[in-house]
Order: C-alpha cells, then sequence, then structure tokens
C-alpha cells in the first residue's frame, strides 16, 4: 500500500517492495513510515554507525513521471541530507539549491577543483556555502556569477586556507 516517510516535515510518497515490522528497534529511528513502521534507522557499530534506509528513494523516482523536472517532485534530496547528517559527513562546499549540486575533486591537501551543475531544464540560482576557508584561484569553465543556465556548469579551482 501506499505509505509516506516525514522528513523535516515534508511527506513524502513511498512505496516499499517491502515493510519491515519489528518489535523493537535497537537504535535511532531517523524517519519512520506513515503506519509507524521505521523507514531510516541508525545504529552505533565499532568507532562508527550503521544507517540502513528501509525503501529506496531511486525506486521511488525511477517510476514517477517527471521526478527530476517538476516543481511539485517529491523533495527525495532530504532523504540523502538526513542520511549524511547523521553520520556527521559536511562536505566542503554545498548548495541548498535541490537542483545544483556542487562537487568538489581534491587535486592535494590545499586545492581542488569544485564543479557545480544545474540539473534542471531550466535556468537555476545558487550560492555555493563552505565549511573551509577558500580563495578562487580561477574560473576554469563558465562564469561564477550565482546563476546557471539549464543542464549547465561552472568549474573552478580553489585553494583552502
Amino acid at each position: 500500500k501506499p505509505l509516506t516517510v516525514n522528513i523535516d516535515g515534508v511527506d513524502l510518497p513511498a512505496r516499499p517492495n517491502y515493510v519491515y515490522h519489528t518489535n523493537s528497534v535497537d537504535g535511532k529511528v531517523l524517519a519512520s513510515f506513515s503506519d509507524g513502521t521505521p523507514a531510516i534507522v541508525s545504529h552505533p557499530f565499532g568507532r562508527g554507525r550503521i544507517i540502513i534506509s528501509l525503501f529506496s528513494p531511486e525506486a521511488q523516482v525511477a517510476y514517477l513521471k517527471g521526478a527530476f523536472d517538476r516543481a511539485d517532485a517529491p523533495a527525495y534530496y532530504k532523504v540523502y541530507a538526513l542520511i549524511m547528517k547523521a553520520a556527521g559527513v559536511k562536505p566542503n562546499f554545498y548548495t541548498d539549491n535541490p537542483y545544483v549540486v556542487v562537487k568538489e575533486h581534491k587535486i592535494d591537501a590545499k586545492r581542488s577543483i569544485v564543479s557545480v551543475m544545474n540539473y534542471s531544464d531550466s535556468a537555476e540560482e545558487y550560492t555555493v556555502g563552505a565549511t573551509v576557508g577558500y580563495q578562487v584561484k580561477k574560473v576554469l569553465y563558465g562564469e561564477l556569477d550565482g546563476k546557471l543556465n539549464k543542464n549547465d556548469a561552472v568549474i573552478y579551482e580553489v585553494e583552502k586556507y
């Protein structure tokens, strides 16, 4: 039956192939299905954590027409944001626009290539945030103006300090 998963106050449609009913969960439930069963669970393991998603966001969007180009498409990116937060992963560079993705490609300990890509079929505005101090050394492709045309990118080299 159709369910939802609530993450940060947003209900995401979920049609998992299987729903796991448990008597108890020996870990922290990060998100639940609308029927109360766990959807995403975190559990300490050794010096780290195991985080299990009991549904696949990829499977949800695979059958959702317009999943990547509709303004009202479910915000499945929130699943990954929740998992990264629970795992304590903080990327050096990020953006809050779900259609614009920032990737860092390290050259060495101080230098990186940063690519900012617009996966939308419309122009998008963006702001790159950073958890490290850095200085742009040179732009390799595009312009650093906070706007990207559809399916376009900007690529630049940075030096961290």
